[in-house]
């Protein structure tokens, strides 16, 4: 996920990345949470991330939401900046093709915490024949 600040100073992002399990889903690691890594040079310590809904099984989560912040750092994201990435599945019985990732309940705050209104673009894996 990358961060597009439209100019405005923004230290902290939260959003949801809805898939269709039967299709792909991001990874699980061993400990149950989503394989997804942190941007470490965006000093963000408080990131984090979590299957949805709550406590889901393998196979029936349907989405992960990714807190990006820090309570220490609370400087803004440079335009441009990797937040995170996120380890991808493809089921085993997956038609080859696009599989949208969407994207919703995105919000940002500014450096003082404040609310700041903004958008998000959906993506896509492809799956090969």
């Amino acid at each position: 996920a990358t961060l597009q600040t439209g100019g405005a100073s923004i230290a902290g992002t939260q959003n949801d990345i809805g898939f269709d399990p039967r299709a792909v889903a991001i990874a699980r690691k061993a400990n149950g949470k989503p394989d997804c890594r942190a941007n470490g040079a965006l000093g963000k310590e408080g990131t984090a991330f979590n299957f949805l809904p709550a406590r889901c099984a393998p196979g029936a989560c349907t989405s992960v939401r990714a807190l990006v912040l820090s309570l220490s750092n609370v400087s803004a994201i440079a335009n441009g900046s990797v937040l995170y990435t996120c380890t991808v599945e493809v089921a085993s019985g997956a038609s080859p093709g696009a599989k949208a990732l969407r994207l919703s309940r995105v919000g940002f705050s500014d450096p003082a915490g404040k609310a700041i209104s903004g958008s998000g673009v959906d993506g896509a894996v492809t799956v090969g024949q």
